[in-house]
Order: C-alpha cells, then sequence, then structure tokens
C-alpha cells in the first residue's frame, strides 16, 4: 500500500524506495493525500448525473475529470517544492509563479467543492427556492389586482349599464312583435 502512496506523491519511486523511513512516510501522507484529493474529485460524478441524468455517462465523464484534477493537483505539488538545483534567485518571478499556482489551486478547490455543496445543500435550497417563488407569486397577483382594479370596475360598470340597454332594448324589439300581431299597433311605445 506504502508503494502506491509513494507512487502517487509524484516523486521517483525508485527513489524514495532507498530512502530513510522518515523520507518514506512523509512521501506516503503526500500520496495519501493525492489519493484523498483524487477521491474527491469523484464529487464531479455527481454534477455530471445532474447534467447527463444517466451513471452510464456521467462515470465516464467523472472519471476524466478525477484523473485530469489530480495530475493537475501533481504537478503543482511538484512546482511548489523547493527547487533543490541551483539557479539564479529572481524574487518578483518566484512571487509571480506562486501567485499563478496558488491560483490553480484555488480553482481546483472550487471546482472539487460546489459539486459537493449543491449535492448537500439541494433539498434545502429547492425548498427555499420554493418558498420564494410563492411568495413572489401571490405579491404579483396582489399587485396585479390592484394595479388593474380601477379599470375592472370601470369595465364592470359599462358592462352593467350595455347589459341594461340589451334588456331594453330586447323589451322594446318584442313589444314590436307583439305590436305587429296586435289589431291596433300603435300601442306599443309604452315605457
Amino acid at each position: 500500500m506504502s508503494e502506491l502512496l509513494w507512487k502517487l506523491s509524484g516523486s521517483d519511486y525508485y527513489i524514495i524506495k532507498n530512502c530513510d523511513a522518515k523520507t518514506k512516510d512523509r512521501f506516503g501522507k503526500v500520496g495519501l493525500f493525492v489519493f484523498v484529493i483524487g477521491l474527491l474529485c469523484f464529487s464531479g460524478l455527481i454534477t455530471f448525473y445532474y447534467i447527463f441524468k444517466t451513471l452510464f455517462i456521467a462515470f465516464p465523464f467523472a472519471l476524466f475529470f478525477g484523473w485530469m484534477v489530480a495530475n493537475i493537483y501533481l504537478v503543482l505539488l511538484g512546482t511548489l517544492a523547493k527547487n533543490p538545483l541551483p539557479h539564479i534567485k529572481n524574487v518578483r518571478a518566484a512571487k509571480v509563479s506562486l501567485a499563478i499556482r496558488l491560483f490553480f489551486l484555488l480553482i481546483m478547490a472550487i471546482i472539487i467543492v460546489k459539486p459537493i455543496e449543491s449535492f448537500l445543500l439541494s433539498s434545502f435550497t429547492t425548498e427555499k427556492i420554493q418558498e420564494k417563488r410563492v411568495e413572489l407569486l401571490s405579491n404579483y397577483e396582489l399587485n396585479l389586482k390592484n394595479y388593474y382594479k380601477d379599470d375592472l370596475n370601470k369595465i364592470q360598470s359599462e358592462l352593467t349599464k350595455a347589459s341594461k340597454l340589451v334588456y331594453k332594448s330586447d323589451f322594446f324589439i318584442e313589444r314590436i312583435r307583439q305590436s305587429n300581431e296586435l289589431p291596433n299597433p300603435t300601442i306599443f311605445y309604452y315605457y
């Protein structure tokens, strides 16, 4: 098991094999940390499952995602280590390089944490979103009714007047019909 962790640490396995126990233990811990990071990358499986709605497609994408992030982490881990080779020190270049590497580590941390966060908080956020949606919809309906209240009252009064006119016109039409049937048609103008 420790040999696998040494390989995962990104250093030369054969060199670590010939080191003392303290160094082997240190590289084993680094390898374990890389292994845990790789496992956390499978949180991408949750994201890909939300996207594709099937494990058959989501699993290969999550596998590739985890492999890619773990390898990027190994490269960053190797570049953050002290350089044992002699070189000319350029403080500004070293700070810029460190800032870029730390930025990539931050991006990787966000990429790994977001699917876990969405999985853990999805039920809570879904309930809150539904409550807010109901509240906004009821406020919208109330505002809409208040906005058109005067217009609706005006239309309702005009509709009442129009129905009275229709009733009166029906009354007069009926009187005309009846007057045509009566012997004396001059009597139908009583109101």
